[in-house]
């Protein structure tokens, strides 16, 4: 991620809910004597604590309903929460991110925690549907390795490499568009 970083992109990525991190960046101690020392975060500032954790101490007026996106079967609708927050990287503090929560609805509760380096100011409502793109990236992979051999690929270098994806992916693409022209086509 911090490669994306690199990129100025921004990214939202999934992340286990033990990620660790801080709800405010903590000080940071100057590296010890000798030529091993290294920064280190203050004894003073608070224990880093799971995301999960995080999750369950935000209060009831933090979570809000949105909908992701349009499903086969209707509306996919979940609870969101949003927090800025300081990573936790090799022990030290790392990147300030969004760290936003996903939370279904029913009686048993899933959750589900992104990651982004958006900045502060970034809508929520663009985290909420960013997070639903998940899916329908999967399902393209899949049929494009079903369909027009996305996957039978046996290459040495990456020019090779480079084409045979080119030529899937635009291969996949006129299949779509094929699907979609034909569709329209045959409806009464």
């Amino acid at each position: 991620m911090d490669g994306i970083s690199a990129l100025e992109k921004y990214y939202l990525a999934e992340v286990p809910v033990t990620t660790r991190s801080w709800r405010s960046t903590p000080p940071v101690e100057a590296p010890g004597p000798g030529k091993r020392g290294r920064p280190r975060v203050a004894k003073t500032a608070p224990k880093a604590q799971e995301a999960r954790r995080l999750a369950v101490d935000l209060p009831a007026s933090a979570w809000k309903r949105y909908t992701i996106k349009e499903g086969s079967k209707g509306p996919i609708v979940a609870e969101f929460a949003f927090q800025r927050v300081t990573l936790v990287r090799d022990g030290l503090r790392g990147p300030r991110v969004w760290m936003v929560f996903r939370r279904s609805l029913g009686p048993k509760r899933e959750l589900k925690v992104y990651v982004s380096n958006a900045p502060a100011n970034y809508a929520h409502s663009e985290l909420v549907r960013r997070s639903g793109w998940r899916w329908p990236i999967e399902s393209a992979f899949e049929e494009g390795k079903g369909e027009v051999g996305l996957d039978h690929y046996e290459t040495r270098t990456w020019h090779g490499w480079h084409r045979h994806m080119t030529q899937t992916f635009l291969a996949h693409h006129f299949l779509v568009r094929m699907r979609v022209k034909l569709k329209k086509r045959h409806r009464p």
